[in-house]
């Protein structure tokens, strides 16, 4: 006569929505009966395991993100002449001007700022060449007030119109500051 029980030994790691059991098989077999398969010993009992997955939720796995980002709080960009782009960024764009010791500048402007770092500096980009930066500001002036202070600044616009920003379509001008940065200018 042969007997047989299962004892499950379940554990579902936290990272997936899948459940591991091992599954031990505990059988007494007739005296002198081998299984056909390699035993393990425990108990003084014969007793293969079996490995079984089993999911607890959707078949697909999914990812979560690790964390969700709410807003840019800075960006730097290297600068040939840091007195002169000070100079633009507040003239043109309005934006309120820190100085961050030799060869660095803050630029504030909502809830984010822009720090400028002197080519060449302890702060500034090395090892490649700088390439020129794209940023879009956004604006709740209408573009007809943005388009003639920027004629007032003597700043020329490069070309405008309707682009996809990021919660919709926007209105755009874009110009270039003194070190060749592309700025859009936008209002939904």
């Amino acid at each position: 006569m042969l007997i047989t029980w299962l004892q499950p030994l379940c554990e579902q790691p936290s990272t997936t929505n899948l459940f591991y059991c091992d599954i031990r098989i505990y059988t007494l077999p007739p005296h002198g009966v081998r299984f056909p398969f390699a035993p393990t010993k425990r108990d003084g009992l014969t007793s293969p395991m079996l490995r079984v997955v089993a999911s607890s939720g959707p078949h697909q796995l999914r990812r979560v993100p690790a964390m969700k980002i709410e807003r840019i709080d800075h960006l730097n960009l290297t600068v040939a002449d840091l007195d002169r782009s000070v100079a633009f960024y507040q003239r043109v764009l309005g934006m309120r001007t820190e100085s961050m010791g030799e060869g660095r500048a803050a630029l504030y402007f909502g809830q984010q700022k822009i720090h400028l770092d002197a080519a060449g500096g302890a702060m500034a980009m090395s090892g490649e060449k700088r390439m020129p930066a794209h940023i879009c500001f956004v604006t709740d002036a209408p573009m007809r007030e943005v388009t003639a202070h920027l004629e007032e600044c003597g700043v020329p616009v490069r070309m405008q119109g309707p682009r996809a920003g990021a919660i919709g379509t926007i209105q755009s001008v874009y110009i270039d500051d003194p070190d060749q940065n592309s700025i859009e200018i936008s209002s939904y």
